[in-house]
């Protein structure tokens, strides 16, 4: 018996549904495993923390000198 029209629709929408979920999983699983995406992040995270780490440092330091300043 072959398939009518709605029928070979109905399988297309179910098949697509599940290479979604599967595309989906399988990404999520590369994400977590993949050294390359890991040492793009940890980069990342470095290059974050050079940029933020030094104006953090001096704004503590300038206010600890002028905190002593204030109270010669």
């Amino acid at each position: 018996m072959p398939l009518s029209e709605n029928d070979k629709e109905w399988v297309k929408l179910i098949a697509r549904e599940i290479a979604f979920a599967v595309n989906k999983a399988v990404i999520i699983e590369h994400i977590k495993s993949c050294p390359h995406g890991k040492a793009l992040l940890m980069s990342k995270w470095f290059l974050i923390g050079i940029c933020l780490g030094p104006g953090i440092i001096g704004g503590s330091a300038g206010f600890a000198i002028a905190k002593l300043l204030a109270g010669m």
